[in-house]
């Protein structure tokens, strides 16, 4: 989990979402590897609109996580966990 962070890496699904189960169960049928959430307190107070709260990604980031971006209204999860260190 990268919280305030977004992954721009392709989208096979968005949805409205307001709990992370709902928006883990569409990643999982969906097939998708990783997600982009955004939590009602990320956006509940904010004047900006959000189109999805609920971003399913075709693939999950690799080390160095170089498409994502600082973004305050989303949390990353992978559906991996980190890495074990040798």
């Amino acid at each position: 989990m990268e919280k305030c962070y977004r992954s721009k890496l392709g989208i096979v699904s968005k949805a409205n979402f307001t709990s992370l189960i709902s928006c883990q169960r569409l990643g999982f049928e969906k097939k998708g590897l990783a997600i982009n959430f955004s939590p009602r307190e990320a956006w509940a107070d904010s004047n900006e609109t959000l189109d999805y709260t609920c971003e399913v990604l075709k693939c999950a980031e690799a080390d160095g996580g170089l498409s994502m971006v600082n973004d305050s209204r989303y949390d990353y999860y992978s559906i991996y966990a980190k890495p074990v260190r040798k």
